[in-house]
C-alpha cells in the first residue's frame, strides 16, 4: 500500500511539472509575442515617421519643377520600381480604382532609390546640383537611421495634364526577432502634388477696403462654404444674425459695423465659424507673399504658350491647343438644349461665329465650323459655312478684350467639357452658368427663366456630393481686371429695353480677377435680386460690391447675399481644365496617405 501511496505521488509530481513546462512555455511564448509585436510596432512608427519625412525631401524636389499652368519638367521613363504592384495591392479598392484611372503605371521618374545591399543610392536628386542640399539631407537621415531601403518616385497623371504629380515614398527597415529571426517593415507614403493653384481658396481677396470708399460686409443670413482668406481684415455686420464661415478662415482680423478692430475673444459675436482650425491670423509677411501684379503678368505670359492665333485654325496642331481672339467676343454655352445643340459658341463680332463642338470620344479631340452671316437672294440673311476642320481642343479660350458670356437659351448657359476663358479685358456673365449634366440632375427648366430658385442648405450638400462623384466638366473664368455679373435684357418694347439682374443668379466656375474685383453691376439699383450663388472659388484683388443691405436690420436692400460654395474637386485637382492658374516655383500636397505590410 505505502508503494503505491509512493508511485502514485511520484506521476502527481511528474504531471505537475509536465503542467509547469507548459504553462513557463506559454508564458515565455506570450512574453516573445509581446516582445516581437513590440519591436514590430517600435519599427512601424519609426518608418511612418521616416517615409513622410521622404516624402517631404520629395516634394521640395518637386516644387521648382512645377512650372505654374505649364505643369511640371519631370521626365518619366519605364523604370517603374519593383514595389509598385505590392504597394497598390496594400490600398483599398478606392484607391485602386483611382489609379487605374488616373496614374500612368508604366512610366515613372526615379527621383531616389537606396538599398544597404549596395550601400548606395541614385536618381534626379543625387544628380542635380540644384537639389545638393536634398540629397545631404537623404544621405544624413540613411546614416543616422539606417534603414534597409528607401526609394522615391513620381509617376505621371496624364488625364490631370501635367501639372498633378503621384509621389511615392517607400521605406523599408529591417528588425530582428527575440529568437533572431530577421523581419521587415515597410511603410509606403503617397500624395498628389501640385503646383499651388489659386483656386485652392473658396473665397481669396487680396484688398478688401480701398481708401476713400465705403467698406464691404458680410452680414446675417450669408454663407461662405470652404476655406476662405484674406490678406487684409474682414468686414462683418452682425445685425441681424451673423454670416457662416463652414472653412477655416484666414485673415488679419475683424472689424465691425463703426470699423472697429474686434479683439479675438468676441469673434464668436461676428461671424458663425466652424473651419478647424475656426481662423488663423495672418502677419504682414503672410500678405505679402502673394504677389497679384506679378502673378497676372506670369500668367498671362505663360498662356501664350497653350493657344494659337484665330486664323491658324486650319492648320493642324501638334498638341491640344486654345484659341486667342484679338477682339472683343461674346461666348454662348448651349450643350444639350435641342437638336442643333454644341458645346460651345463664339462670335468674334455681329457676322463671325465658330461653333466648337466636342467629339464623343471626348477631349481633345473637336470639330470647329466658321460662319459668316451672309445676306442670301430675296433680302434673307442666313449663316453660311465658311469651313469645319477636325483640331485638338484644350478648351482655353483667349481675348485682346473683353469676354461677354451670352448664351443662346435665355438666362441659361449649360457648358460640358473644361474650359478655360481668360480676359484681357473684363469678363461680363449675362446668363447663370452651370455644368451641364449637374444641371439635368438638380436643376429645372426655371433656371431659363428670370426668377430662378433659391439654393438651400440640404440641396447644397446634394449637389457637392453629386459634382464630387460624377461632375467631369468644369470652367475657369480668368480676367485681367474684372468679372462682372452683368445685367441681361429682360424685355425690349417700342419704348425702350428693361434691363434688370436675374433673380437668384447661379456661377459654377472659378472666378479669378487679378487686377480687379468679381462684382455686379449696378449693384445699388433695383429691388432685391435674391441669391448670388457660386460653385467653385474667387480670387480677386480688391473686393467687389454684389449688393446693399440694410445696416439697422441686415435685410438686402438691392442686389444679392451671398452663398459661396467650394467645389470639393478642386482638392484633388480632378477635371482641371488647362490654363487653371497657378504660381511658379510653388508646391502642394493635395492628397496624403500612409500603407504599410510587415514580412
Amino acid at each position: 500500500m505505502g508503494n503505491l501511496r509512493k508511485g502514485f505521488m511520484t506521476a502527481i509530481v511528474l504531471v505537475m511539472m509536465v503542467v509547469a513546462s507548459m504553462l513557463l512555455l506559454v508564458l515565455y511564448q506570450g512574453v516573445a509575442n509581446y516582445r516581437e509585436n513590440a519591436l514590430s510596432t517600435l519599427s512601424s512608427i519609426q518608418n511612418d515617421a521616416d517615409s513622410v519625412n521622404i516624402l517631404n525631401v520629395g516634394v521640395g524636389f518637386l516644387k521648382p519643377k512645377f512650372l505654374g499652368i505649364l505643369g511640371s519638367s519631370l521626365l518619366y521613363n519605364d523604370n517603374v520600381p519593383t514595389w509598385f504592384n505590392d504597394f497598390k495591392g496594400k490600398l483599398n479598392q478606392d484607391w485602386q480604382n483611382y489609379i487605374t484611372t488616373y496614374v500612368s503605371t508604366t512610366k515613372a521618374c526615379k527621383i531616389y532609390d537606396w538599398s544597404s545591399t549596395n550601400n548606395q543610392g541614385d536618381g534626379l536628386i543625387k544628380l542635380e546640383s540644384s537639389a545638393l542640399d536634398l540629397f545631404n539631407q537623404i544621405t544624413s537621415y540613411i546614416t543616422l537611421r539606417v534603414p534597409y531601403q528607401v526609394s522615391l518616385y513620381a509617376f505621371q497623371m496624364p488625364k490631370l495634364g501635367s501639372s498633378t504629380v503621384f509621389l511615392i515614398s517607400m521605406v523599408k527597415r529591417q528588425y530582428r526577432t527575440p529568437n533572431n529571426q530577421s523581419k521587415y517593415v515597410t511603410t509606403y507614403t503617397y500624395c498628389l502634388v501640385g503646383p499651388k493653384l489659386l483656386n485652392q481658396y473658396l473665397y481669396f481677396t487680396n484688398i478688401e477696403k480701398v481708401s476713400g470708399q465705403d467698406p464691404i460686409y458680410f452680414k446675417a443670413g450669408e454663407l461662405i462654404d470652404g476655406p476662405m482668406r484674406s490678406n487684409d481684415y474682414i468686414y462683418i455686420n452682425n445685425t441681424g444674425g451673423n454670416p457662416t464661415f463652414n472653412g477655416t478662415v484666414e485673415f488679419k482680423g475683424i472689424k465691425d459695423k463703426q470699423e472697429n478692430t474686434v479683439a479675438e475673444s468676441n469673434y464668436s459675436t461676428y461671424a458663425t465659424l466652424n473651419g478647424n482650425p475656426k481662423y488663423r491670423i495672418l502677419s504682414n509677411t503672410d500678405a505679402s507673399l502673394l504677389d497679384f501684379v506679378s502673378i497676372t503678368n506670369e500668367y498671362q505670359n505663360n498662356l501664350q504658350s497653350l493657344i494659337r492665333p484665330v486664323s491658324n485654325l486650319q492648320t493642324a496642331p501638334a498638341t491640344a491647343t486654345g484659341i486667342k481672339f484679338s477682339s472683343d467676343i461674346t461666348v454662348s454655352f448651349n450643350h444639350g438644349t435641342d437638336t442643333n445643340s454644341y458645346d460651345l459658341q463664339i462670335y468674334q463680332d455681329a457676322n463671325t461665329r465658330y461653333t466648337i463642338k466636342w467629339k464623343a470620344s471626348g477631349a481633345p479631340n473637336a470639330t470647329v465650323i466658321k460662319e459668316t452671316y451672309t445676306k442670301q437672294k430675296g433680302n434673307k440673311w442666313v449663316w453660311q459655312p465658311d469651313f469645319q476642320v477636325d483640331t485638338l481642343f484644350n478648351g482655353v479660350i483667349y481675348s485682346t478684350g473683353n469676354i461677354n458670356i451670352d448664351g443662346e437659351s435665355t438666362y441659361l448657359s449649360k457648358y460640358y467639357g473644361n474650359y478655360t476663358l481668360y480676359s484681357e479685358g473684363n469678363i461680363n456673365i449675362s446668363d447663370r452658368v452651370i455644368p451641364y449634366d449637374t444641371y439635368t440632375n438638380y436643376f429645372t427648366d426655371q433656371e431659363s427663366q428670370y426668377s430662378g430658385t433659391e439654393i438651400s442648405a440640404n440641396k447644397i450638400a446634394q449637389i457637392k456630393d453629386y459634382v464630387s462623384a460624377n461632375e467631369k466638366s468644369s470652367l475657369n473664368l480668368v480676367s485681367k481686371n474684372n468679372v462682372v455679373v452683368s445685367e441681361p435684357v429682360i424685355q425690349s418694347n417700342w419704348w425702350g429695353t428693361d434691363y434688370f439682374k436675374l433673380y437668384n443668379m447661379k456661377i459654377f466656375a472659378s472666378i479669378y480677377a487679378f487686377n480687379g474685383s468679381f462684382k455686379v453691376e449696378d449693384y445699388n439699383d433695383d429691388d432685391p435680386s435674391g441669391q448670388l450663388f457660386t460653385f467653385g472659388s474667387i480670387m480677386q484683388n480688391v473686393r467687389g460690391p454684389v449688393g446693399t443691405f440694410n445696416s439697422s436690420t441686415g435685410q438686402t436692400q438691392t442686389g444679392y447675399y451671398k452663398t459661396y460654395v467650394y467645389d470639393p474637386r478642386l482638392t484633388t485637382a480632378a477635371y482641371q481644365p488647362a490654363g487653371t492658374p497657378a504660381k511658379n516655383s510653388s508646391a502642394r500636397i493635395q492628397v496624403l496617405g500612409i500603407v504599410k505590410s510587415n514580412n
